[in-house]
């Protein structure tokens, strides 16, 4: 959680991470490694392209999920 927290910190915003900070705080501390990818890969299809588009993307198409990756 302190590296989460750092980042953010350090990137200019104390609310960077979203309005899930506990649930993606309790997943870090329990090692939740699919709901951890698959939150951060949401997160990063929305860099570099509007918001709306990248969703829309993302609604039509899916998101790649850990489950995906375990084939």
């Amino acid at each position: 959680m302190v590296l989460v927290d750092t980042i953010c910190r350090l990137a200019g915003a104390n609310n960077l991470i979203g309005s899930e900070t506990s649930r993606l705080q309790q997943a870090i501390v329990d090692r939740d490694t699919p709901y951890l990818f698959e939150h951060l890969v949401g997160s990063f299809s929305l860099q570099g392209i509007s918001d709306r588009a990248a969703l829309t993307y993302m609604e039509n198409h899916d998101r790649p999920s850990w489950r995906d990756l375990q084939c």
